[in-house]
This record gives C-alpha cells, sequence and structure tokens, in this order.
C-alpha cells in the first residue's frame, strides 16, 4: 500500500471510530460531564469489585491520557478546531505524567501496588515527546528521569525496558543525550535487532546542520514511525510521528534550524504540521477529570504518592 493510502485509511480510522456507538473508548462529545467514556471506563474502578480495584490507579489515569490524547487529534484533524485541542493536549500529557509519577512513586510500596501496576514503555513514550512538543520542559525532565531510574534499576515503572520497543528507547536515548542523563550500559534490556542501527545514526546525527541531510533523517524516521509501531496500536498514534515532532522541537529548542519543507507525506498531514507550527508553551490544568480522586486512592495505599499542587 502506498503512504499516501496508508495515511487516507489511518485518517478514516480515527474518524470512523468516533461514530460507533457501539465502542464507547471512542465516543466523541465535546462535553466532558456528557461523555459516557468517563463512567464506563474509570467510573466502574471505584466500585471496587469483590473489595479489590482490578487495577492500580495509574492504570486508569494513563487510560485519561489516552482517550484525550485522541479527542485532540481528532479536534485537529477532523474537525479542524486546532484552537480548541490546546486543552485536551494538555489534559493528556498531564494524564500521561501523572501516570508516570504515580507509578514511579509507588515501586517501593507493596508487593500487591507492584503487581496490579506496570506500564508499557511503547505506551508512555508518546507522553514524553508530548511534552516536548508542548515545550513543558519541567515536566519533560521530570518523566525523563523516572523512565531512566527505572531503566537503571532504580525504579520499576517501565521495567528495565523491551529490546522490540524501538521506538521508545529512540526517544528515551534522545532526551537522555538532550539532558545529559546517562542510561547504564548493561543493567536495562537494549535493542539487539541490527534495524535499531537507523535509529543510532539518527541519534548520533540529531544536530546536523546540513538540512538536505537532516530531511533524509526525518524521512527515515517517518518510515520508520509507520513501520515499527506494534499491530493494534491505535490510529491516532500511527498518523502522528510523535518521535519526529519531538526531535524537530528539540533541535528548536538547541537554537538549530529545521527544514521549512519535508519530502515524507506523514509530515505533512494536518496534524503534522498543526504540531510543527504550534508554538505556545502548554503547560498544566486542573481540569482533569478522576485525577485528584485516583492519585489520592494511590496515595491511600502508598504514601510515597505526591498529589502536585497544579491539581487544587
Amino acid at each position: 500500500m502506498m503512504i499516501g493510502d496508508l495515511i487516507q485509511n489511518l485518517i478514516l480510522e480515527i474518524k470512523k471510530g468516533y461514530l460507533d456507538e457501539t465502542d464507547y473508548y471512542y465516543k466523541y462529545e465535546n462535553s466532558i460531564e456528557n461523555n459516557t467514556f468517563l463512567e464506563d471506563e474509570v467510573g466502574m474502578h471505584f466500585q471496587n469489585i469483590d473489595g479489590l480495584p482490578p487495577y492500580h490507579p495509574s492504570y486508569y489515569i494513563k487510560i485519561l491520557g489516552d482517550y484525550f490524547f485522541y479527542r485532540s487529534v481528532y479536534k485537529i484533524l477532523i474537525l479542524g478546531k486546532g484552537e480548541e485541542a490546546k486543552l485536551d493536549i494538555i489534559r493528556a500529557k498531564c494524564y500521561g505524567y501523572l501516570s508516570v509519577q504515580s507509578g514511579s512513586q509507588s515501586c517501593n510500596c507493596s508487593q500487591i501496588i507492584s503487581r496490579r501496576y506496570s506500564l508499557d514503555m511503547d505506551d508512555i513514550s508518546p507522553y514524553l515527546s508530548l511534552s516536548v512538543i508542548a515545550n513543558d520542559w519541567n515536566m519533560t525532565e521530570i518523566l525523563t528521569n523516572h523512565l531512566i531510574n527505572s531503566l537503571n534499576g532504580k525504579s520499576c515503572v517501565i521495567g528495565r525496558g523491551k529490546p522490540n520497543a524501538h521506538i521508545a528507547w529512540f526517544i528515551i536515548i534522545l532526551m537522555s543525550k538532550y539532558l545529559n542523563k546517562p542510561i547504564d550500559d548493561k543493567k536495562p534490556r537494549y535493542p539487539t535487532d541490527k534495524s535499531f542501527s537507523f535509529y543510532t545514526e539518527i541519534l548520533d546525527k540529531w544536530m546536523t546542520k546540513d538540512l538536505v541531510y537532516f530531511d533524509k533523517m526525518i524521512y527515515f524516521l517517518a518510515d520508520l514511525h509507520i513501520g515499527n509501531l506494534r499491530k493494534g496500536s491505535k490510529a491516532y498514534l500511527k498518523i502522528l510521528p510523535y518521535e519526529a515532532l519531538m526531535l524537530l522541537r528539540l533541535r528548536e529548542n538547541k537554537g538549530i534550524d529545521n527544514p521549512i519543507e519535508y519530502s515524507h507525506p506523514l509530515m505533512n498531514t494536518a496534524i503534522s504540521s498543526y504540531f510543527i507550527n504550534q508554538k505556545d508553551i502548554l503547560l498544566t490544568t486542573r481540569e482533569l477529570p478522576f485525577a485528584k480522586r485516583l492519585l489520592e486512592e494511590a496515595k491511600n495505599e502508598c504514601s510515597n504518592i505526591d498529589i502536585p499542587a497544579w491539581l487544587f
């Protein structure tokens, strides 16, 4: 299938998802309060089935992040309402951040919590990218520290990594270089597949000032994005080359020029163009349904949990 056809199919999949009333996860409502997703998926957590919720509260915080991430993409790509999408972008990255932080802080608590909560590095890496794209550098650094601590064996939130999680590894190694936060040489489960060498080349030369060469790097990165997202990944993540967009923002923040145009079609979609041109600093919001309640529940089980002041 040609890349252009693949992109069109992804757009149709994103649009169809919100029209399918049998799947509450993708229901779309402009009003948070009227959206059945919140009660159907997250509200059930508080029913305390058999006296023990099936998952750690951080799991549900992550699901809320996924929901608002999808909603922001839908608003930009399908509705053309980029300004309205900014609050949902903020919500998505805040939920992703809270999920990682609370999960990481739970690692030193009881075995019950550790058993009920784990985070896939593939699933959380888009939120690290989103924090960078949103110019939230404080949140970016804290997230990076949590993830690198886990890889280095000082936390458990993503374990010591997955060798086949190429996109996630690229993102975390890139942030390790950018922030000068070293990853241990031996403890993590690094990629072993030879195909990761494409990412290694980009990581070695990501600050190049040769824009023709850099466009070729972005082309490879966008192609790898499509190829390396595992089967079953949601369409809104497939169509958004978040690792490439993150790389552009990091270069901007270093004062390095980026190309004006890109040769890969995935970099020229409405959603990619939006994030390339979105320069606002998008920080935090208190408008995060269920977040405070879920964090308070997590804190009742583990006093290590911090509830950020900006939630109040």
